[in-house]
């Protein structure tokens, strides 16, 4: 059978072959695409039915809720006639677009009230037959019908929506209706536009086998198909959801999904015709088959050429190989060409034909050697395997020792032990087996049986062959026929003639020597070998002819000739010229002439050390390359891969001398990264193209070497490296490009690298570069999956702290649906997370933002931008809460905003802070204009008073003008006691407070407000009946009550109820916080309630503000709740009020209880007489009025007065009249000098001057505010002329 070309196999065997397995991938990739496009198809389908299920579970969720959102915010009122109820709905009106088939409210009887858009036409008709009524009317609770045929005219199958409208008591009164119209409804009519391929439909069924909705309009609301028509249908009414094919009830073979509704009994199925779904599988079957193949040809032609023209040089060269054995000289040689792999090849085979050459040069020469050495050899030499079944060589003298000839013992390599003497063979057999396993064996006599039948006695001598990786191969062993020698012994005739001939034709050196070494006979090959004459030889010692290392053994080597007769070994001999020379020589014991003598036979082993050495070496270097290889390539740590390539790169060719650079990041420059030996000492920086032998080898990318680099005139300037001698570098490369440069050194003289260590390193850079990508290419992957790990860790945390915010964050579509939730979120609003996600975040309107505010949000982020405000919402509860929000779009990797993130915070509670705070600080700005009017009004009081107490005085008792008078005196009275109301007010009244009963206070103060109010209000006290003790101002207290009395009376011009309550109450710590109380604990509680006209929760908000009244103009103040705010909260107290329109009002004051029981020391003081005086009074006073009538009431009563009209006149009239002043009456604030400051000045120079303080703030205030100590006499104005004359009396001491 002819053989295939090479060129054949490759251009044709080898595309075949390849499309044989493209071909065997694409059926394999068909069938795979087939699977993956079936399952695509069908996932794809399930997909879309799973979101048409899920989007309809969602609407009919929203449109639940939205329709029980409306029922919420009826009320009786809202619906109680057919024309409230259609207000109300129209009220509602933008949910028509959603209930297309209506909107409806019936009675609680069934009958409809009114409806949209047809208004009141069908008002009153009975509905209660409906199912989802009866059922609502039943469970109290919303309903979503079946499918009815519609009462309106086009009789649409229709669903309808309910929810049940409550009273305040729970009471069902009514049932708001939607209706929608599953033809053109939006979460069914939807379906319509969906298509699943060309002919593939939508249809929904429940699982009553009632069929909803079809594509197909005329197959309308009827039954589906019978039980077993359709298997998959059967199985999806079961419970199945998911893909599959079947058979439909009119015989077509489709790919149907089915998925249920979770809301109702509804399934959402899609049928697509197996032909449509699988076309896919069809083109691409025609396309592999009409598009595929012939490419596959195309390519099997190309590659073919392609092939053809790459194999031509290989085929070239084979041919010149075929050619070769008919060559001579450089004819044998292959043209190489370019740099490509054959041209490589063509010149490795050139390298390699040389060294061929030399090597059949030298193994001609040693054959010639060999085969004359052992074919003229006498003895027979064989070599044979370790089974004794294969003889590898045998010696011609084979015929001359044996008879047989070489042939004979080729074809039966037993013949060797059969011709052992019977005798002896047991011996033979023993010694054989021995040979396998000693490194040498000591010669033997063994007697032959010839093939003649002649006896002969030989010596044996054998040596076990080992192969290159050291196993056994073989025996190798050599008879000599010593027959003659034998008979000679027998017969003590020795022929000296046959002696010396085979003495001298001996090829091995052969020496006699005495016992003590010296030499007395040499044969010619001996003098031949070593250059010296036979002359020169005798009387020598043998064993100066061993070099100095082998010499050593030789007293040991005598010692053992003498001992076992004879030995062999190998020593290395040094000839005249100088050249050393390894031997193998056999010593033996012999008789000469008489007397014991050595006989050596030295038998030259160079050629046969020069191949175990070659072989050794080779053996090293493969050792080498395989432990380099798998070393390096396991090794993924850059550091120690490196310096493993200089250990084992060193190693190879003999030095610790190495370094390694590697190119910069920048690829500018190259940087020492690893060295050991020498090079550890140098001075290292980076170098540049043509830099050094590195930098060389950087530019050309080929090996370099120099044998004496301190002379290379391009070395590096460094002083340190001149002790290199030999350096080498070769290229580390990663795709063809130098990244590095492997450099090694010899220090020694004459120590050079020889082109077969070049080659060496060349192969070992390879393998090293392949190892340092690997190590690169493996710390790139680790700091890749560092980063990610490190992504992961951040993702982690960012999720923790979105999980864990104090804030709700939300998540929504772009449309307002809610995808995401954290724990906060339903923290605030009550909403689970499953509940919120899915919703959209209308749900938590509370309906008090506008819609201008929802649209500037809308727009803003829409817009890509940020928004920030305020939203009042609803709790899932219902109650209304405050967010600060911040709404941000989130971007896709493209910019495109698909998301919407919230991030709000409760800021409910701030809220009411604010707006205490707001309260707080308007009622302070209100006091202090209080208390500024207050006092000013006092200095006009005191000029009223004062003077119509004189006119009182002064004016007999039957005078008509006295009782004037007295009017104005009452009037004055009810003025000053506004100001001090005014000044509880501000706080800037001195409050006195006692251990008290709350209880006595209410029953002191019953009998005055009997005479307050009006004859036809009832009013009644519940008391508690334990104590109540509390720490405050009773007069202030009843203050309180006296003015809520009134306000009482006011708001029931027609008459009512006033009823007052004390209680015991414990208070916990949100009612103290939420109310200002401080602490939490045990309060009295004091409760007046009416049952008069009542407020709104607008008007609460601002009873308690200064001038705010809901009385006509003339009839109220507006400060009487201000002031019994101020005076309550003085107390450490809150005062709640709680009212409804129509119903009435109750104000609750809560007091802290006291447990501390006060002391009355305070005794009243004797009342003391005006009495006349004579001393002369300095009145300083900014107020004309009230100077004017104090000099008057002074001067009446005998006193002389000095007026100032403020502090620094005071103080000059002071100077004026020093020696006259008796006491100084000071206004406290004057302009210029305050009255202290002129009292201090006065006293510096007069310390005994008499001083009465005077000011329209009272002495609590003008005490308490450090103006004047406790040791300083005071009067507060407005006071009556008796009591200033009474309070002169007293600070001149005349009073005591």
């Amino acid at each position: 059978m002819r053989t295939l070309s090479l060129k054949t196999k490759v251009s044709l065997v080898y595309p075949i072959l390849s499309i044989c397995v493209l071909a065997g991938i694409l059926l394999l990739s068909q069938r795979i695409l087939e699977s993956r496009i079936k399952e695509g198809v069908s996932e794809q389908q399930y997909q879309i039915v799973s979101v048409l299920a899920d989007e309809i579970d969602r609407q009919v969720a929203s449109t639940s809720e939205s329709l029980v959102a409306i029922a919420r915010m009826a009320t009786p009122e809202t619906i109680s006639t057919p024309q409230k109820a259609l207000e109300f709905l129209r009220g509602e009106g933008e949910y028509l677009a959603t209930f297309d088939n209506g909107f409806f409210i019936f009675d609680r009887h069934g009958r409809l009230m009114a409806e949209l858009p047809q208004g009141l036409e069908r008002s009153g008709e009975d509905f209660s037959y409906r199912d989802y009524l009866k059922k609502t009317f039943a469970t109290r609770k919303p309903i979503i019908s079946d499918p009815y045929v519609s009462s309106q005219e086009h009789h649409h199958s229709a669903l309808m929506f309910t929810a049940p409208v409550f009273d305040e008591e729970g009471v069902l009164i009514a049932v708001v209706g939607g209706g929608i119209d599953l033809t053109r409804s939006p979460f069914l009519g939807k379906l319509s536009d969906v298509r699943i391929g060309k002919n593939g439909y939508l249809y929904v069924v429940n699982t009553d086998r009632v069929t909803l909705f079809h594509s197909d309009p005329l197959v309308g609301v009827k039954g589906t198909p019978l039980p077993g028509a359709n298997p998959l249908l059967d199985r999806a009414i079961a419970g199945f959801d998911g893909t599959d094919e079947t058979l439909t009830s009119r015989g077509v073979r489709t790919l149907a999904s089915f998925k249920h509704l979770k809301s109702k009994n509804w399934i959402i199925a899609a049928n697509y015709p197996i032909a449509q779904a699988y076309e896919p599988i069809q083109k691409a079957n025609a396309l592999f088959l009409g598009i595929v193949v012939p490419i596959a040809l195309l390519a099997a032609l190309l590659l073919r050429r392609v092939l053809s023209r790459l194999t031509a040089p290989i085929l070239a060269l084979a041919g010149h190989v075929e050619t070769l054995s008919t060559k001579t000289g450089d004819d044998r040689l292959f043209p190489a060409v370019g740099d490509d792999e054959p041209a490589i090849l063509a010149q490795a085979f050139n390298r390699l034909l040389k060294e061929v050459d030399q090597q059949q040069e030298e193994l001609a020469k040693r054959e010639v050697l060999y085969r004359t050495v052992v074919d003229f050899s006498s003895e027979m030499v064989f070599w044979v395997a370790p089974d004794c079944g294969t003889m590898h060589y045998v010696s011609p003298s084979c015929s001359d020792v044996t008879g047989y000839s070489p042939e004979e013992f080729y074809a039966a390599p037993g013949l060797l032990s059969s011709i052992i003497h019977p005798d002896d063979r047991e011996h033979w057999d023993e010694q054989y087996r021995e040979g396998a396993t000693a490194d040498s064996v000591e010669p033997l006599e063994f007697r032959i049986v010839t093939k003649s039948g002649e006896v002969r006695w030989t010596n044996y001598l054998s040596r076990p062959v080992f192969g290159q990786n050291g196993a056994y191969v073989g025996l190798r062993g050599s008879f000599s026929d010593i027959t003659l020698l034998k008979r000679a012994e027998l017969s003590t005739i020795v022929s000296e003639e046959k002696f010396r001939l085979f003495f001298e034709q001996s090829s091995d050196a052969i020496f006699i020597t005495h016992k003590d070494g010296r030499i007395f006979e040499v044969n010619n090959e001996a003098c031949n070998r070593y250059g010296f004459c036979r002359e020169e030889f005798i009387g020598m010692q043998v064993g100066d002819l061993d070099t100095p290392e082998y010499a050593v053994h030789n007293p040991e080597r005598f010692a053992l000739v003498m001992e076992l007769g004879q030995i062999t070994f190998e020593t290395c001999q040094r000839c005249k010229s100088g050249v050393t020379l390894p031997v193998e020589v056999k010593a033996r014991l012999i008789d000469f002439d008489g007397d014991k003598a050595l006989m050596a036979v030295a038998r030259d082993i160079s050629d046969r050390k020069r191949a175990d050495e070659l072989l050794r070496r080779q053996n090293e270097y493969l050792t080498a390359f395989h432990e380099t290889s798998l070393g390096l390539v396991r090794r993924l740590d850059a550091p120690s891969l490196l310096q493993a390539i200089l250990v084992r790169a060193g190693k190879l060719v003999g030095t610790e001398h190495c370094y390694v650079y590697l190119l910069n990041g920048q690829g500018t420059a190259m940087d020492m990264v690893c060295q050991s030996g020498v090079f550890e000492g140098f001075v290292h920086r980076s170098i540049g193209p043509h830099d050094g032998i590195a930098g060389l080898v950087w530019t050309t990318g080929e090996p370099f070497q120099v044998d004496n680099y301190s002379q290379w005139e391009h070395r590096l300037p460094d002083a340190d490296r001149i002790v290199l001698r030999a350096v080498a570098g070769v290229p580390l490369k990663s795709n063809d490009r130098v990244v590095g440069v492997l450099g090694l050194a010899f220090l020694k003289e004459g120590q050079l690298f020889d082109d077969e260590q070049m080659a060496i390193l060349m192969q070992f850079a390879e393998l090293a570069s392949v190892a340092l990508d690997n190590a690169q290419l493996y710390g790139a992957v680790q700091r890749e999956l560092s980063e990610r790990q490190k992504a992961e860790a951040s993702l982690r945390k960012l999720s923790v702290a979105v999980e864990q915010n104090p804030a709700s964050i939300i998540i929504t579509d772009t449309g307002g649906a809610i995808e995401y939730v954290n724990p906060r979120f339903s923290e605030v609003t009550g909403y689970s997370s499953a509940e919120a996600v899915g919703q959209n975040t209308r749900m938590f309107k509370s309906g008090t933002t506008s819609p201008a505010e929802y649209r500037l949000l809308w727009e803003t982020i829409l817009g890509g931008r940020e928004w920030r405000g305020e939203f009042h919402n609803r709790k899932k509860s219902g109650e209304l809460y405050w967010e600060q929000a911040m709404i941000a779009p989130i971007r896709d990797e493209k910019g495109l905003i698909t998301h919407f993130i919230a991030i709000n915070e409760d800021i409910t509670e701030r809220k009411r802070l604010e707006s205490e705070l707001h309260h707080s600080q308007k009622m302070e700005a209100i006091g202090q204009l209080a208390g500024g009017i207050a006092h000013d009004f006092n200095n006009i009081l005191t000029a009223v008073i004062g003077y119509a107490s004189i006119m009182q005085i002064k004016l007999p008792e039957e005078n008509p003008m006295r009782n004037g008078v007295e009017q104005i005196l009452a009037t004055a009275e009810r003025g000053s006691s506004l100001t001090k109301g005014l000044l509880a007010f501000s706080r800037k009244q001195h409050t006195i407070t006692r251990h008290i009963n709350l209880n006595e206070i209410v029953e002191r103060v019953q009998k005055l407000l009997h005479r307050l109010i009006s004859e036809d209000i009832h009013l009644t006290t519940r008391l508690a009946v334990e104590d109540l003790p509390v720490m405050v101002d009773s007069v202030q207290i009843e203050q309180v009550l006296m003015s809520l009395a009134a306000n009482a009376r006011d708001a029931m011009p027609d008459g009512g109820k006033i009823a007052i309550g004390s209680a015991l109450v414990d208070l916990d710590s949100s009612f103290a916080v939420m109310n200002g109380l401080g602490q939490p604990g045990r309060f009295a509680v004091l409760t007046v309630s009416d049952t008069g006209q009542g407020m709104d929760e607008e008007t609460i908000s601002h009873i308690f503000e200064p001038f705010f009244t809901t009385k006509g103009t003339g009839k109220g103040t507006g400060l009487g709740l201000s002031i019994a705010y101020g005076i309550v909260k003085k107390h450490n107290g809150c005062i709640v009020c709680t009212s409804e329109k129509g119903k009435g009002t109750t104000f609750r004051i809560y007091l802290p209880c006291s447990d501390v029981e006060s002391r009355d020391d305070e005794q009243e003081a004797p009342r003391v007489s005006p009495q006349a005086g004579k001393q002369v009074v300095l009145l300083a006073d900014d107020n004309e009025s009230t100077r004017r009538f104090s000099r008057e009431v002074l001067e009446e009563f005998g006193y002389s007065v000095i007026e100032a009209e403020d502090g620094r006149q005071a103080l000059d009239r002071f100077y004026e009249y020093s020696n006259q002043v008796g006491l100084l009456i000071l206004d406290v604030i004057m302009p210029g000098m305050k009255g202290r400051e002129v009292y201090e000045a006065i006293r510096a120079g007069n310390p005994g001057v008499k001083v009465l303080f005077t000011s329209g703030y009272t002495e609590e205030i003008v005490r308490s505010q450090e103006v004047l100590d406790e040791s300083l006499p005071f009067i507060a104005k407005p006071y009556m002329p008796k009591e200033l004359l009474m309070k002169i009396r007293e600070v001149l001491g005349h009073g005591e």
